[in-house]
C-alpha cells in the first residue's frame, strides 16, 4: 500500500497494510501539523511489517529490538517485527528523529533523544492525538538509578557511554524524557517551551537558553527536574491535526517475488552477519535480471557498506548505464571519479 509519504509491505495482508499505512499518515499529519516540520524527502519512507518472530527474526537488529529505523540511500526503513502496540513507540521515536533530521533542524543529544521519547508515546483518539504520556518504564529507571548531574546529561555525545546503550535503554535516555516533558507539561516551563527549541536549534547553550528564557540558573533547573521525577501525576495533553484519509481509501497489490526478494535482500545488506545472506540473494537476481538498475544499485551499496569501495564502482556504473534514477547513487560514483570531467556530469544528473 502506498501513499504520499509512505510505502508500506507487509506479509499479513491488504488490511494490514491499509491500516499500517493510515496509522503511518495520521503520525505524519500530527508532525506536520503540530510542530510544522515536513520532512523534505526524495522518496516515500519504506515500512516493512512482518507476521512475527520466525518472519522478521533474519532481519532484525538484535534479540530485543521488535522495530527499528534505518535510513537509506536513497529513502528511508521502518522495519518491525509486527504491526501492534508494543512496537508503535519505537517506530515514532525513530520517526521523530526521521522528522527532525530531514526538516534541517538541530538540537543537542540529550534533546533530540527527549523529544523523540515524549513523541514516542503519540496515540490517535477519538480525532485527535494525545501527546506526552509516560513511556513505559522511564519513572522505574529514574527511580532505580537516579538523576545524572544535569551538567553530565547535557555534555552526553554520540561517544559517550550513557549515548551508546542498546535499544534506547538506560537513564540517559529516561533523564533526556523527564527534562523534555517538565519543559512541555510543568508550570514555569510549558508556555515557553517553543522559544526554548528555536534557541537550541540555532546553537544556543542549553545555561543560556534557560537563563534568557525562563529566568533560570542551571542549579535550579536541576532542583526542578529533580522534584518533578518524584511527582506522583504527569500530564499529558490532546491536539487537533488534519486527519488523513481513512484507512479504506488507500489501493493495494501484491508485490511481485522478484520485488519482495530485492527488497529483503536491501535489508539484510548493512547488516555485518548478514553480509553473505545479502550479496548471494542479490546475485540470484542480478542473474535473473542482469539489467536491473534497482539490483545494481543494491549491489554497490552492499559493496560500499563493508568497504569495499572498487568493488562497488562496477555495479554503480552498471546502474546509471541502466538509467538509474537514485540521485545518492551519482552523488556517491561522483565522488569516486578522479577526473573534473566525469564528476561534473554525474552531479549534474543528481541534481
Amino acid at each position: 500500500a502506498a501513499s504520499d509519504h509512505f510505502e508500506v509491505y507487509t506479509t499479513a495482508g491488504a488490511k494490514q497494510a491499509r491500516d499500517a499505512l493510515a496509522y503511518f499518515e495520521r503520525v505524519h499529519a500530527f508532525f506536520s501539523d503540530f510542530l510544522h516540520l515536513t520532512p523534505k524527502q526524495a522518496r516515500p519512507t519504506r515500512v516493512v511489517l512482518f507476521s512475527g518472530d520466525r518472519d522478521y527474526k533474519p532481519y532484525r537488529l538484535n534479540e530485543v529490538a521488535i522495530a527499528y529505523y534505518r535510513p537509506g540511500p536513497d529513502r528511508d526503513y521502518i522495519v518491525m517485527k509486527s504491526f501492534d502496540p508494543e512496537g508503535y513507540p519505537t517506530v515514532v521515536h525513530e520517526y521523530a528523529h526521521l522528522i527532525v533530521r530531514h526538516s534541517g533542524q538541530s538540537y543537542p543529544i540529550w534533546l533530540n533523544e527527549g523529544l523523540a521519547e515524549f513523541f514516542s508515546t503519540l496515540s490517535p483518539l477519538g480525532g485527535k492525538m494525545t501527546i506526552g504520556r509516560v513511556p513505559l518504564g522511564r519513572l522505574q529507571e529514574l527511580t532505580r538509578s537516579g538523576l545524572l548531574p544535569l551538567t553530565r546529561l547535557l555534555a552526553v555525545t554520540h561517544d559517550s557511554p550513557e549515548y551508546n546503550t542498546s535499544n534506547h535503554a538506560g537513564i540517559f535516555y529516561a533523564e533526556s524524557w523527564a527534562l523534555t516533558h517538565m519543559l512541555w507539561m510543568q508550570d514555569g516551563y510549558r508556555g515557553k517551551v517553543q522559544p526554548f527549541l528555536d534557541a537550541m536549534a540555532h546553537g544556543s547553550t542549553a545555561e543560556a537558553a534557560f537563563q534568557s528564557i525562563y529566568g533560570r540558573t542551571m542549579a535550579q533547573v536541576a532542583n526542578d527536574l529533580s522534584g518533578y521525577v518524584k511527582s506522583t501525576t504527569f500530564r499529558f495533553f490532546t491536539s487537533n491535526y488534519r486527519d488523513p484519509k481513512p484507512a479504506s481509501a488507500y489501493d493495494v497489490r501484491p508485490v511481485p517475488a522478484f520485488e519482495a526478494r530485492l527488497m529483503t535482500a536491501t535489508l539484510l545488506a548493512e547488516g555485518g552477519e548478514t553480509e553473505t545472506a545479502a550479496r548471494q540473494a542479490l546475485s540470484a537476481l542480478e542473474t535473473e535480471q542482469p539489467d536491473n538498475a534497482a539490483v545494481l544499485e543494491a549491489r554497490a551499496y552492499l559493496e560500499l557498506w563493508h568497504g569495499h569501495q572498487d568493488a562497488a564502482a562496477p555495479f554503480m556504473s552498471r546502474a546509471i548505464a541502466h538509467g538509474s534514477r537514485n540521485a545518492s547513487l551519482y552523488r556517491d560514483y561522483a565522488a569516486m571519479a578522479a577526473p573534473p570531467t566525469d564528476t561534473v556530469p554525474l552531479l549534474e544528473k543528481a541534481v
